[in-house]
């Protein structure tokens, strides 16, 4: 498994804590490391992680470089995506895709945010082998957490409980942020996730997904794939996005442009 962490987003919302140049996964957290370096360490500590690519902004790169340095304990291949700008997780999400399926050919591969807090390991690790033999199966997986309260700035998933795959279930739809009402109205269901925006699903399954769905991106991301430079450095591979094509790709969400239309969900 290939684990991708997008790292793209100011952290507006943590203003001015968060900013632009000092993005939310950099903030410290009690224990001396950062949401980037928790985020890593999470990942790392799974079975069978091969590499993780990193997909974020050029110019933190090498500052997001010396913080796995010092985490990485067992010198995992860190590969990196640099994005001359921001153009949503919708085309980070295809050029994490494309560069593996040409660098590890069909590998299982997981998505993570890079600023979440998670202080359950073990229920995150085993959400994430259910995710694994759940993608096996064609499908992509993505996370749901039980809501505790009627939370107005999350997403919502409703899940289909009549369609279930191996432990999870086939979602019926995905729901933007509510009203009070209408969160109310889920959490009463018993019916509706918050939407964590974490996947996990086979390289290929993706690809395929992307072809139905959202093929002006795919098709835009490995235009500017081919006319990337490439460097090398130890035994990872630093991409750098060529600037004149990488805008060609819509800027949107892998939410809006895949997720939330296919039915492999």
């Amino acid at each position: 498994m290939i684990v991708v962490i997008i790292s793209g987003g100011s952290g507006s919302r943590l203003w001015p804590l968060s900013r632009q140049s000092d993005p939310k996964p950099f903030l410290k957290l009690s224990d001396g490391q950062s949401l980037l370096q928790n985020t890593f360490i999470r990942a790392a500590q799974l079975e069978n992680v091969t590499a993780i690519v990193t997909v974020t902004n050029e110019k933190l790169h090498f500052r997001m470089q010396d913080e796995y340095q010092e985490v990485n304990k067992n010198n995992l291949i860190c590969d990196f995506i640099l994005e001359p700008f921001a153009r949503n997780t919708a085309a980070a999400v295809a050029a994490a895709c494309v560069f593996i399926q040409k660098t590890y050919a069909n590998e299982t591969i997981l998505i993570l945010p890079a600023d979440h807090l998670i202080t359950d390991i073990p229920a995150f690790d085993l959400a994430v082998k259910e995710a694994v033999k759940i993608a096996d199966h064609g499908y992509i997986a993505t996370f749901g957490i039980k809501p505790e309260y009627p939370e107005t700035g999350y997403g919502y998933i409703e899940s289909q409980h009549s369609t279930k795959v191996v432990n999870g279930y086939v979602v019926k739809r995905f729901v933007e942020k509510p009203d009070l009402e209408h969160a109310n109205e889920y959490i009463n269901s018993g019916n509706y996730l918050w939407n964590s925006g974490m996947f996990c699903g086979h390289v290929d399954t993706f690809i395929a997904e992307f072809k139905v769905h959202a093929k002006s991106i795919l098709t835009a991301i490995t235009a500017c794939l081919d006319n990337s430079t490439v460097d090398t450095l130890s035994n990872s591979k630093i991409v750098h996005l060529n600037s004149k094509s990488f805008i060609q790709a819509k800027n949107i969400s892998i939410d809006f442009a895949l997720i939330e239309k296919s039915q492999k969900i």
